[in-house]
C-alpha cells in the first residue's frame, strides 16, 4: 500500500512524494515505535516478574482492545453464533479464540505494570469487584513509573 502511495505521488510531481505523511520510512519508523511495545507483550507472554512502564502497557491494551473488537465485528457480520450453556449468551467463536490468546499476555503486563508502580500484582484481583476497575485503570495508565530501581527491578527500558 505504501509502495502504491508512493508510486502515485510521485507521478504527480515528486515533491509531494518526499513530503507524503504517507512516505515508507516514516511509517516504517511510526510501525517499528508502536509495534515493538506489542511484540514485547507477547515475547514476555508467562513473565510476571519485573517491570512494564505506561507506553508497553498502553499499546498492548489498545491492541487487544483493537483485535477483540475486530474479530467481534468479524463474527456478527458473518453470523457466527453457537448456542452456550446459558443460552443468553451466545459463544462467537473469533472473539473468543482471541480472547484465548490474549488474556495470558494481558494479565502478564498488568501485574508487570503494577510492579513497576511499586504495587503488588495481587492488585489486578481489584477487577473482581467491578468498581475496582476505576483505580486499577487509573494506576496502569496514568500514574507515572517509579524513577530508578524499586522492590521489582530496574526501570524499564525505553
Amino acid at each position: 500500500m505504501n509502495r502504491l502511495l508512493s508510486v502515485v505521488s510521485e507521478s504527480r510531481g515528486g515533491e509531494e512524494a518526499r513530503s507524503s505523511p504517507f512516505n515508507s520510512s516514516i511509517n516504517n519508523i511510526i510501525w517499528e515505535k508502536n509495534m515493538k511495545w506489542i511484540f514485547k507483550c507477547f515475547r514476555k507472554y508467562a513473565v510476571f516478574n519485573g517491570r512494564a512502564g505506561r507506553e508497553e502497557y498502553t499499546y498492548f491494551t489498545l491492541f487487544v482492545v483493537f483485535i477483540q473488537f475486530f474479530f467481534l465485528s468479524i463474527d456478527f457480520l458473518i453470523g457466527w453464533e453457537f448456542e452456550n450453556i446459558i443460552e443468553v449468551v451466545p459463544v462467537l467463536p473469533l472473539f473468543e479464540i482471541s480472547r484465548l490468546i490474549t488474556v495470558l499476555p494481558a494479565l502478564s503486563v498488568t501485574i508487570r505494570r503494577l510492579h513497576d508502580i511499586n504495587k503488588s500484582g495481587w492488585w489486578v484481583l481489584m477487577v473482581l469487584t467491578i468498581i475496582g476497575f476505576i483505580p486499577l485503570a487509573y494506576y496502569c495508565f496514568f500514574e507515572k513509573s517509579d524513577k530508578g530501581e524499586n522492590q521489582y527491578g530496574l526501570s524499564p527500558a525505553k
